[in-house]
């Protein structure tokens, strides 16, 4: 482990599954706790009850796309992501 502290929550938004859970591997073995979903409107849910340090998403995914996901997480959270 490269010293990341497991406290760090990610939710990842990937829907190709190989893709997702290499990526989930990955971020595991760097000591993250990851959250994973296929498709923008399970992340929304996510995103609406839980709290998360850093989201991954894919720009095209189901339901919700990325720049959609990237607006609702802005507005839910009431600050600037940049």
């Amino acid at each position: 482990m490269s010293g990341h502290s497991s406290d760090k929550h990610v939710l990842l938004v990937e829907d190709d599954d190989i893709l997702r859970n290499h990526l989930r591997r990955v971020l595991e073995v760097e000591g993250y706790q990851v959250q994973d979903t296929s498709n923008g409107r399970t992340a929304q849910n996510k995103i609406a009850t839980e709290s998360f340090d850093v989201i991954v998403a894919d720009i095209r995914i189901p339901e919700v796309n990325g720049i959609e996901l990237l607006h609702f997480t802005k507005k839910i959270r009431g600050s600037p992501l940049f």
